[in-house]
């Protein structure tokens, strides 16, 4: 990993790579130790309001993202 800071507007740049799909995780065995690995993360748990939840459900699958509950 680099030390080097990205810029807001680099960032900005690559996260429309990512929704456009221009981006994808595909090949990345050897992406750096800061990126948690699924095996490695660690499950939480927070109380947020109903309504939140309902909303954050909806703009998930506005997104397309898949929603497990």
């Amino acid at each position: 990993m680099t030390d080097q800071k990205k810029t807001d507007e680099t960032l900005a740049q690559e996260a429309k790579l990512w929704d456009e799909r221009a981006l994808t995780p595909e090949g990345w065995e050897d992406a750096p130790d800061a990126v948690p690995r699924a095996g490695e993360s660690v499950s939480i748990s927070i109380r947020l309001p109903r309504q939140m939840v309902e909303i954050l459900k909806e703009f998930a699958a506005g997104r397309g993202s898949a929603t497990r509950c």
